[in-house]
């Protein structure tokens, strides 16, 4: 990071992630306390002065509205994967501060409404692991990775709260001194500082591990499962790919996740259906396809036996809540 971060606004909009916005305003807070001094300032901001909700209920009152808007080295945008911009002038603010020579960055679900104005396409983005099959279907222009977080051409995606914080620490680093950034991650006992090219972490969905605890042969054979999801994969390929054989493939693929390999692409397969059925417009039939199932009803069979609720009921569902921001 060459470009100067001193001037911050948290931009928040319906359903945002409390915790996220917590933490990126405690991480500058608490480096001025270890400094003695103020180097940074920041805003909160709505798209009006209206109190915002965020996803846990508890609202903010916003410092200023986006039209009061001070100028800001860079734009924070903090917003529930459901949430859209719903001032048409929300997208000419960013898109401003972008030509001024300020960054934009979303922080976890929000980058479906950045995502949305097109400032993201044909960019690499850092995208949290449960949207990431939906940002695929949805914004196929958009280089997705499962990165901490990712810059790219004054771009930043941020996947998670932690990663929020975590870039945060990056940006008191370079405008103060790594060690205030050590000291402000360890007052808040954040024992380990990843770079923006580490690997988010993931359940490895058995014995409460996650992924990057598991043998490299099982992970390795997650990573085949969940780059096979429209074409599907027969598991023998898959345990060659692991280097086993078949047999020794299933018996270590249920020793440490409890399910056979089978019953586990099933759930990758699932997972993946019901983030698009959630934040996606897609058809059913279009995200049938899209993991691997000849028809909607095939897959809303295995659907409801998964989740204990049909596709259709599902976002319906989502959407009832959606309308309580």
């Amino acid at each position: 990071m060459t470009q100067r971060l001193t001037r911050f606004t948290f931009l928040c909009l319906p359903g945002f992630p409390l915790a996220a916005l917590s933490l990126a305003i405690e991480s500058l807070r608490v480096a001025h306390e270890i400094q003695g001094g103020r180097r940074f300032e920041w805003q909160t901001v709505g798209e009006t002065r209206d109190p915002v909700p965020s996803a846990s209920g508890l609202k903010i009152t916003p410092d200023c509205a986006l039209s009061e808007l001070s100028p800001a080295d860079i734009i924070m945008v903090f917003a529930g994967a459901e949430t859209r911009f719903e001032d048409k002038a929300t997208a000419g603010v960013i898109r401003r501060t972008l030509v001024k020579g300020g960054k934009v960055a979303a922080i976890s679900g929000s980058i479906f409404a950045l995502a949305e104005t097109g400032l993201l396409d044909r960019h690499t983005c850092s995208v949290h692991f449960c949207y990431s099959a939906a940002i695929r279907e949805q914004f196929p222009d958009i280089n997705c990775v499962e990165t901490v977080f990712h810059e790219d051409r004054r771009r930043v995606t941020i996947a998670g709260s932690l990663a929020a914080f975590e870039y945060m620490l990056h940006i008191i680093a370079d405008e103060i001194s790594e060690k205030v950034s050590i000291e402000t991650a360890c007052w808040l006992q954040h024992p380990v500082l990843r770079s923006n090219e580490a690997s988010q972490s993931q359940p490895g969905d058995g014995k409460s591990r996650t992924r990057d605890m598991l043998p490299a042969q099982v992970a390795k054979a997650i990573e085949v499962f969940s780059a096979h999801l429209e074409t599907p994969v027969l598991i023998r390929d898959v345990a060659a790919e692991a280097g086993m054989s078949l047999r020794q493939f299933e018996r270590v693929f249920r020793r440490e996740l409890g399910v056979s390999p089978g019953g586990y692409y099933r759930k990758v397969r699932l997972k993946a259906a019901r983030q698009k059925v959630i934040y996606t417009p897609a058809t059913l039939g279009e995200i049938a396809l899209s993991v691997g199932y000849g028809t909607s009803r095939a897959m809303s069979v295995r659907y409801e036996e998964e989740f204990g609720v049909s596709p259709a009921q599902d976002r319906s569902r989502q959407s009832r809540i959606r309308g309580q921001y």
